[in-house]
């Protein structure tokens, strides 16, 4: 306990941590001061958080965990964020002529998605599992330069999933970042079986298999 403008504040983040979600999931009521809180996060320099600097959620949100896996390290707990909150999502490279498909697994704890011109969640999400085309790659299955798409899947959905809206964009006009302040709605419950690797490897099997064929129809004729 430190004393500070003349009260007591128990200067440990982990108990701060477990105070404030207690208080979150325990209580009817719907908001926490975050004073004492702030005060015991302590910032890289050793001072507590400036809550009056702007932080990128995420940014913050990634230092908390790794500040809560460094104090739980040597505990029972040192596994608690992972199993709580640690997913693992599958980078995919498809080449589209000969359908091979390169993986790649990250773990994850936040679930990145953009807004840019999306109404709702499943939007974002499609978006995330459409990915991109990339012309002219050279594919290391077939050996011919090609292209190939590149897209994103679920394979390890965490116990609780964080979703975190990607707001910041950059603007070629202005030559500098904005952010989107637009509506983006979300439903109360979100299946994502369709964002998830089986379902998008079944998915990626059936478009392979329907453009083998358009070419066999073309080269016949």
């Amino acid at each position: 306990m430190v004393e500070h403008d003349g009260r007591q504040i128990d200067d440990n983040s982990l108990h701060q941590w477990v105070r404030m979600f207690s208080f979150l999931a325990m209580t009817d009521r719907q908001e926490y001061n975050p004073f004492d809180f702030c005060f015991a996060f302590k910032q890289q320099g050793g001072e507590p958080t400036n809550v009056r600097v702007q932080q990128d959620a995420q940014e913050f949100l990634n230092f908390g965990f790794d500040r809560l896996e460094s104090m739980l390290k040597n505990t029972p707990m040192k596994y608690l964020c992972q199993n709580v909150f640690q997913g693992q999502n599958t980078n995919m490279t498809i080449c589209k002529d000969c359908g091979n498909i390169n993986q790649t697994d990250e773990d994850f704890y936040c679930l990145t998605v953009n807004i840019k011109n999306k109404k709702t969640l499943s939007e974002s999400l499609e978006g995330l599992v459409a990915g991109e085309v990339i012309p002219d790659y050279k594919c290391e299955a077939c050996g011919k330069r090609v292209e190939i798409e590149k897209k994103l899947a679920i394979k390890k959905l965490p116990n609780t999933l964080i979703v975190h809206l990607n707001r910041i964009v950059f603007d070629f006009d202005k030559f500098r970042n904005i952010k989107l302040n637009d509506k983006l709605e979300f439903p109360n419950t979100l299946d994502l079986k369709q964002f998830c690797l089986e379902q998008v490897l079944k998915q990626t099997a059936k478009l392979s298999k329907e453009r083998s064929q358009a070419k066999e129809m073309q080269d016949e004729e």
